[in-house]
């Protein structure tokens, strides 16, 4: 079975930020830094118990090469819920509101309602572009 992996739509709306940010620092450090969360995505779509547990369902992966964490709840079905990609220094009581607990918690984005840029976020079966 190939685990699908499904993003809150505030999820999808930090990946966009963030991929906007990098954008503007530079033309195509955006891309790269979907690349690394793709890559991210794939390891956490192979083993998503993989990490210890933040809280009951929540765990936490540090994505390489940006200063970025996701956090994803594995769901009763084994698909695997991103409720948060946020930057590392930011403040904790921010975030702490999307360790996931139970599935009817927080609204999910489709593949066609998740990230707006050009570059395709693949994992598994999903494809997060427009």
């Amino acid at each position: 079975m190939t685990v699908r992996v499904e993003f809150l739509r505030v999820a999808s709306k930090e990946v966009e930020r963030a991929f906007e940010w990098y954008e503007e620092q530079r033309v195509g450090l955006g891309a790269e830094f979907l690349l690394t969360l793709e890559a991210t995505l794939e390891r956490i779509r192979r083993n998503p118990e993989g990490r210890p547990l933040l809280r009951t369902r929540t765990r936490k992966r540090l994505i390489r090469r940006a200063p970025y964490v996701v956090l994803s709840a594995l769901e009763a079905d084994g698909n695997v819920l991103i409720t948060s990609v946020f930057h590392g220094m930011r403040d904790p009581r921010v975030w702490t509101d999307r360790v996931c607990e139970a599935r009817a918690e927080y609204e999910r984005t489709t593949p066609s309602r998740g990230v707006t840029t050009d570059v395709p976020l693949v994992v598994g079966e999903n494809s997060f572009s427009n």
